[in-house]
């Protein structure tokens, strides 16, 4: 009574239309806070619509929407090799509802620049890896006869200049990956840069290189007719998709442990109990048959690393491609 009858001399005072319009705003205060809809989740993708990145999250992006009770919106910010995407991310509210899937360049590139434009460790929280796939060296067999590793380095060696390795862009995974592999067997292979995994793998295929480092799906619809042949993997244990393809790890050489992959990060301060329930939660949906089937279709594996995991290996990857950068001499500005 104390309180409602100052209020109703109050109400006196006010004409009828603004009552109303006070009672309504009143109204709509008070209404519970889950009947209210929440704002979506932006997962933010730094490839256009259509690429293999895009189909990664829009594969995701509905069932993570309901498993959070919110809807997840894919929106593409392509360009400047993955930076505009990167830094949208970066400066937006660390309250959970921006999130960033990149793929390996993500710790790549800025090594690249001789001011960086961010440091994955330092402005973003690594979640959750969501697939990974390893990186083939594979031959021209019109190039080289060699079966094996060490086959493929002793012709190399007995014929310099004469042959070139393939990737699909400068500072490319393919492009360090063979930078490394002359400098760790003292070879001569000359880097040949094509735009695109489908152009260097025609080039494979008519002899015009003898090598290139690609992934499986670029290379497996050719491996039938014989003209590519795989000779070693990256990666800690072979992969399932051709398991009697050694790793360069048993066959004694270093430094070929990582392998691609493609994850998510939100920005720094998002609350840690936040980035626990988006890596749970992403980690069960990779164990449903429809997402996991999917992701396999597209030629990937299905990781299953916890967060402080994907973290730790996001800053060793920083810290051994930067490395790689830098002795290549990739630069971008």
């Amino acid at each position: 009574m104390a309180i409602m009858q100052p209020l109703r001399r109050l109400l006196q005072t006010w004409s009828y239309p603004f009552i109303a319009a006070a009672l309504g705003a009143l109204a709509c205060a008070s209404l519970p806070a889950q009947a209210q809809s929440p704002q979506p989740v932006r997962l933010v993708v730094p490839y256009a619509a259509g690429g293999g990145g895009d189909a990664l999250a829009r594969i995701l992006a509905p069932k993570l929407g309901d498993s959070l009770g919110q809807q997840v919106i894919v929106e593409n910010k392509p360009g400047a090799s993955g930076i505009i995407a990167t830094d949208a991310v970066i400066k937006a509210a660390p309250d959970g509802r921006t999130i960033l899937l990149h793929t390996l360049p993500i710790v790549m590139t800025p090594a690249m620049f001789a001011t960086p434009p961010y440091d994955v460790v330092r402005d973003l929280t690594a979640v959750t890896e969501l697939i990974y796939t390893p990186i083939w060296l594979a031959v021209s067999t019109s190039r080289t006869q060699a079966k094996s590793v060490k086959e493929f380095i002793d012709q190399v060696r007995a014929e310099p200049k004469k042959h070139y390795y393939a990737s699909i862009s400068p500072g490319s995974t393919g492009h360090l990956y063979g930078f490394h592999f002359n400098e760790l067997n003292n070879l001569t292979m000359e880097h040949v840069a094509y735009k695109g995994g489908a152009p260097a793998t025609t080039a494979l295929l008519a002899g015009d290189i003898s090598a290139a480092f690609l992934d499986i799906s670029t290379l497996k619809p050719h491996l039938a007719g014989g003209r590519i042949r795989l000779l070693a993997v990256t990666g800690l244990a072979r992969s399932p998709q051709a398991p009697d393809i050694p790793t360069f790890v048993e066959l004694g050489y270093k430094g070929f442990e990582p392998t691609s992959w493609a994850g998510l990060f939100v920005p720094k301060g998002t609350p840690a109990a936040q980035v626990k329930t988006l890596s749970d939660t992403v980690n069960l949906l990779l164990k449903q048959p429809d997402i996991a089937g999917k992701y396999k279709e597209l030629g990937y594996e299905i990781s299953n690393k916890t967060q402080p995991q994907f973290a730790a290996q996001v800053q060793s990857d920083r810290d051994m491609w930067s490395d790689l950068v830098r002795k290549a001499g990739v630069k971008m500005d």
